[in-house]
């Protein structure tokens, strides 16, 4: 994120921002990041709200569960490859978090087949029961 800041920030770029009028209130690259950090967090907040809302009100526990484990799973190899930029102990590569949400994707589809499956059954053998037998 640091790089994408510094490129909007940079000298070519004054009409995202212009740094030496910040410079000049006292507001550094400190200010800009934690601002802009927070601007997201805000957005997600607004835009997760009523998703996570409908979530709960339709009892989608499996889907909330997955959504949780999911989201932490990103920040723990995201942390893990920044972890490895910053010791030097080896490279931080998109691919790795690129590999990471296939596999959430791929664990998502498998649950949610699973999830169309028992449901296709359970219908299946209600209406089974509930046929009348002839004479």
């Amino acid at each position: 994120m640091r790089n994408s800041l510094e490129f909007l920030l940079s000298d070519g770029h004054d009409w995202v921002v212009n740094k030496s009028h910040l410079t000049a209130l006292g507001i550094t690259d400190t200010h800009l990041h934690f601002v802009f950090a927070f601007m997201i967090v805000l957005l997600l907040y607004v835009l997760i709200k009523p998703i996570i809302y409908w979530v709960i009100l339709l009892r989608w526990d499996r889907f909330a569960s997955y959504l949780v484990s999911g989201i932490m799973t990103l920040c723990i190899v995201q942390w893990l490859e920044l972890y490895q930029g910053i010791r030097k102990i080896g490279e931080m590569e998109f691919k790795d978090i690129a590999s990471s949400a296939l596999a959430l994707i791929l664990f998502g589809s498998g649950l949610a087949l699973t999830h169309i499956g028992e449901r296709l059954l359970k219908t299946w053998r209600q209406s089974k029961s509930q046929k009348p037998k002839s004479v």
